[in-house]
């Protein structure tokens, strides 16, 4: 899905901006998908940009979705085919501008038929960072305006890192630090400094539980016989916090569409696909199970 140009909650703050590429093309001879097509869209990105001496960090600094039919939206199967047309979509939020990548697409590798590109620059919201002390005082003496709301994220195939291991499954836990590093980083990219998010993704993390998981475990294939385990499908998450943080909560989801989440980001892997409220309970009880917000 092609993303509008401003998202967001506005009034949180601070506002950040990436550079949005669309590419839609087509190949000049049958090209074998032998693993997950994430990895020809990121060799797409890499070898257009090392063409015009724009060297990216492996895995660092943007996201591609998976190559899809441009017609279906659909993950192509067994090979790319001579006629058929392709889309792939990447969003940069350090160190590439959309002029840089607008060069880029005319250089673009010999294996491809570059048929049209659109390069944007979209703005989104983002919360303000919390200090420690806030951040201790709240959790030492709750709030009396808590209320709870639900959201559904829907994930692409998803893993997260966490000090050497891998979790795969939907944690928020890990879910919300993944999105506020990256959004640090492109608020950084801006010129400014890196805002320490670190006091917001614990009171975010110590806020929300899982309340359903719809997504399924598998290995995918990446390249030369690499399986990375993954998650993918349906996630709901309960956030019963003051409105404040659920405003933040709401924008770092709006984020997440853009940044994606987790692990391998120029593979084509943690796209969030639909990021939705569901529900608003209302205030919440104090008696409701233990909570650090009760």
């Amino acid at each position: 899905m092609w993303l509008p140009v401003t998202l967001g909650w506005r009034g949180l703050g601070l506002v950040f901006r990436v550079e949005a590429v669309r590419v839609v093309f087509s190949v000049r001879r049958r090209l074998a998908l032998r693993a997950w097509p994430g990895v020809v869209a990121g060799k797409l990105v890499y070898d257009a940009l090392s063409g015009v001496g724009v060297f990216l960090e492996q895995g660092g600094g943007f996201r591609v979705s998976p190559v899809r039919e441009a017609e279906s939206g659909r993950v192509p199967v067994g090979a790319l085919l001579p006629g058929q047309r392709y889309v792939v979509e990447a969003v940069f939020w350090s160190g590439v501008g959309a002029g840089e990548v607008a060069i880029a697409l005319g250089h673009a590798p010999g294996w491809v038929e570059v048929e049209e590109a659109e390069v944007r620059t979209v703005e989104a919201s983002a919360p303000e960072p919390l200090g420690w002390g806030e951040a201790v005082e709240a959790l030492r003496r709750g709030a009396g305006d808590r209320v709870a709301a639900v959201y559904e994220v829907l994930h692409g195939p998803t893993f997260y890192r966490h000090y050497g291991g891998e979790v795969v499954y939907p944690s928020p836990h890990r879910m919300w630090p993944s999105v506020l590093r990256r959004l640090s980083q492109a608020l950084a990219a801006g010129g400014g400094e890196a805002p320490d998010y670190r006091p917001l993704g614990l009171l975010l993390q110590q806020s929300t539980e899982l309340a359903l998981d719809q997504t399924k475990k598998f290995r995918l294939l990446i390249s030369h016989g690499k399986r990375q385990r993954v998650f993918q499908g349906r996630a709901r998450y309960r956030v019963a916090a003051p409105p404040r943080l659920l405003e933040a909560a709401e924008a770092l989801l709006e984020a997440a569409r853009l940044l994606g989440l987790g692990g391998s980001p120029g593979l084509g892997l943690g796209g969030v696909e639909e990021a939705r409220r569901l529900e608003e309970p209302g205030e919440t009880g104090g008696d409701e199970g233990d909570t650090l917000w009760g």
